[in-house]
C-alpha cells in the first residue's frame, strides 16, 4: 500500500535517503476489480479508507476472460493516478523513481507473439545537481527523454542493473 509506504519512509524529513522497491500487482491478471482512487492519504491508512458508494462501483467489475484489454486498461489507468498522486504529494522531494514492468501482459491483451521487452522509466525531481548526473548517465547507456519506448533496445531486463548502479554512483555535476 502506498499510503504507508508514503506516511513511514518517504514523509519523515529527517532522515537519509530511502531505496524502496515496491511491487505491484494491479496489472497482473485478472486486472480487475481496481480500488477506488482516494486522493486523502492519510484516510488509505484508517479502517475506513473509501467511500461505500466506491466500494460498490468497484466490486461489480469484473473480467472480460474473452476480453481483458478493457479490464488491463483501466488497472493500467488506476496505477498511473496512484502513482501520480504520489508525484504531487513529493512534489517538494528529491526523489528518483524507475519504473519497471516485469512482463508483457497476457496475449488475450498484448496479441500473440508479442515482445518480450518492457519499457523502464525514470521519473526525478526538477533542480537537483545530483539527478542530472543520474540522467545524463542512463542517457549515456541510451535512455531517452520521453515517454514512448524506441528501439534498439536498451538492454536486456538482466544487464539493467549494472546500468541502474553506474548511474546511481555518478557524482553530481559542478
Amino acid at each position: 500500500m502506498v499510503a504507508r509506504l508514503d506516511a513511514l519512509e518517504l514523509e519523515p524529513r529527517e532522515r537519509p535517503p530511502v531505496f524502496v522497491f515496491f511491487p505491484t500487482t494491479g496489472t497482473h491478471t485478472p486486472f480487475s476489480p481496481t480500488a477506488p482512487y482516494q486522493p486523502d492519504w492519510r484516510r488509505m491508512l484508517t479502517e475506513n479508507p473509501y467511500e461505500q458508494s466506491d466500494l460498490e462501483r468497484s466490486w461489480t467489475q469484473e473480467p472480460d476472460w474473452m476480453n481483458l484489454g478493457p479490464s488491463y486498461a483501466e488497472a493500467l489507468g488506476a496505477t498511473y493516478t496512484w502513482l501520480g498522486g504520489l508525484l504531487r504529494r513529493r512534489a517538494d522531494r528529491d526523489l528518483v523513481l524507475v519504473l519497471i514492468g516485469d512482463h508483457q501482459p497476457p496475449a488475450l491483451v498484448s496479441g500473440e507473439g508479442a515482445s518480450w521487452e518492457v519499457p523502464v522509466h525514470v521519473i526525478t525531481s526538477r533542480g537537483s545537481a545530483s539527478r542530472a548526473a543520474v540522467l545524463d548517465a542512463l542517457r549515456a547507456h541510451g535512455f531517452r527523454n520521453g515517454l514512448v519506448p524506441q528501439h534498439p533496445k536498451i538492454s536486456k531486463m538482466h544487464e539493467l542493473v549494472p546500468i541502474l548502479l553506474d548511474a546511481f554512483s555518478s557524482p553530481p555535476l559542478p
